[in-house]
């Protein structure tokens, strides 16, 4: 699980992603990735994201993919240097959304 406190830096890739890539070719696509910042890609379904975590000594690649439901993404832009509390943000509307969809009280489990 990434814990968003320990990253100093968050960089959406706005618009779709080819999935299929793994850690080599987002690299490729992020150029020079900067240690301590957290890359962040969403699907052409919006139903998944990938998350490349870049360290001083590793890479790390994360995948969240949702089963029903769609991530609030932007569709378009260029790369933009965001906060963590963005990336909470898209991941907890996706929770709310499956939640109410299940019945249950989105206000009351709104944790991540």
């Amino acid at each position: 699980m990434i814990r968003l406190n320990d990253v100093d830096k968050v960089i959406l890739y706005p618009g779709v992603t080819d999935m299929r890539l793994g850690i080599w070719g987002l690299m490729r696509l992020v150029g020079d990735p900067e240690p301590g910042c957290l890359y962040v890609f969403c699907g052409s379904g919006m139903s998944m994201l990938r998350m490349l975590l870049v360290e001083d000594d590793s890479y790390t690649l994360y995948s969240r993919k949702l089963k029903r439901r769609k991530y609030l993404f932007p569709a378009s832009g260029a790369p933009m240097e965001t906060g963590a509390e963005s990336i909470e943000a898209i991941i907890a509307c996706a929770a709310l959304a499956i939640r109410a969809e299940a019945g249950g009280d989105p206000i009351s489990q709104a944790s991540i």
